[in-house]
């Protein structure tokens, strides 16, 4: 579990949508996002510069402290600050949905995706949006873990507790699907003993 981040340069916020007490770090690769879990930088005695490399702690459960530097970003100009955006849904197009099924495999969980009016579509990333084209994001306790194009994904092993998994439908540009104003996603509640 991911506890709490501070620095010597600013005061920093842990911001964790769908995990409380802290977040989740799968074993393999978990990404912190402006559309998920991301650390805020406040109260900074000197203004932070976009790209500048900030000295960060992170404090986990099991691994204490861990020094890191993470790259400023500009915000609104952020090249994915489209990620926070939805595609609305037409009248006239067919509406797509998605459930999820997490499988135990190992020390790890097979995630089965099933979806209805959209197909998965890798060679269309970061194209124009195709009507019921795109991909998945991926998350676990507001946990970015990474993008699937197709009907699995495998999550590593994960600390004891109780684990929302949510995985949501985007367009080739990244923007989310949603239906009659709410966002196409599915969820599913991972226990670990």
């Amino acid at each position: 579990w991911l506890l709490e981040a501070q620095s010597d340069r600013a005061e920093v916020t842990l911001f964790a949508p769908e995990a409380e007490g802290g977040l989740p770090v799968q074993t393999g690769r978990s990404l912190l996002a402006s559309d998920g879990a991301h650390l805020i930088l406040t109260a900074s005695p000197e203004p932070i510069e976009p790209g500048a490399l900030v000295p960060i702690t992170l404090t986990f459960a099991d691994a204490g402290d861990v020094q890191i530097k993470m790259r400023m970003s500009d915000g609104p100009t952020d090249p994915h600050a489209g990620h926070n955006m939805h595609y609305l849904v037409g009248a006239d197009e067919p509406a797509p949905s998605i459930d999820v099924t997490p499988v135990k495999v190992g020390d790890g969980w097979r995630i089965d995706i099933e979806t209805r009016n959209f197909e998965f579509s890798e060679e269309q990333q970061g194209q124009d949006h195709n009507p019921g084209f795109g991909h998945g994001h991926v998350y676990v306790g507001g946990m970015k873990v990474g993008r699937v194009y197709g009907s699995g994904y495998a999550i590593g092993a994960l600390p004891p507790g109780e684990h929302l998994l949510r995985i949501t439908l985007n367009t080739n540009n990244h923007r989310q699907y949603a239906v009659d104003g709410t966002p196409v996603e599915a969820t599913a509640v991972i226990m670990v003993d």
